[in-house]
């Protein structure tokens, strides 16, 4: 009886456990600075205006066979304010082969515009910014501070989730 039950166990937890594991890893932010293995997938419309007004989705990127790399950022994040020029230099790098977003999330009472356009000057910053207006990205991704970088691969799975940028965007572009 011993035999079994020890055997019913481990049975149990191989079923159980990654089970269970995928959930919890599906509520909660994906590592700090890891590729993930499709821990979340990108919503259906990520729709958001940029900081001059214009609607953009990137879910539409997607759509279009081209991953998508949102960079959640806020201009009193100094850290954030040091990673843009490197952000910069990887779209230039790699542009061709996937979109660059930044994301800064917050109601119009809670983010100075002018500072975040003022980081975009200083920094020559070509990508286009997006304002989440109503946090519905940063939630959606479970994003707890900035920056934090989600590069979505062409199937609307999440590659790559952490606070700096990947280190190897050969490899991860070519998944």
């Amino acid at each position: 009886m011993k035999q079994f039950l020890n055997s019913f166990a481990r049975n149990c937890a191989l079923v159980v456990g990654p089970l269970l594991t995928s959930t919890l890893l599906g509520a909660c932010a994906a590592p700090a600075t890891a590729e993930v293995d499709a821990v979340i997938s990108a919503p259906v419309s990520m729709q958001c205006l940029d900081i001059e007004g214009r609607s953009h989705d990137p879910s539409k990127v997607l759509a279009s066979g081209k991953p998508v790399a949102l960079v959640f950022w806020q201009s009193w994040c100094g850290s954030c304010v040091a990673e843009a020029p490197h952000v910069e230099q990887a779209r230039r790098k790699f542009g061709e082969r996937i979109e660059f977003y930044g994301v800064v999330s917050g109601p119009d009472q809670s983010v100075d515009e002018a500072a975040v356009r003022k980081v975009v000057f200083q920094n020559q910053l070509q990508y286009t910014q997006l304002r989440d207006r109503d946090g519905a990205l940063s939630k959606h991704f479970s994003v707890q501070s900035t920056p934090t970088i989600v590069i979505i691969g062409a199937d609307r799975q999440v590659l790559y989730s952490g606070h700096t940028l990947p280190e190897d965007w050969n490899r991860l572009l070519a998944k």
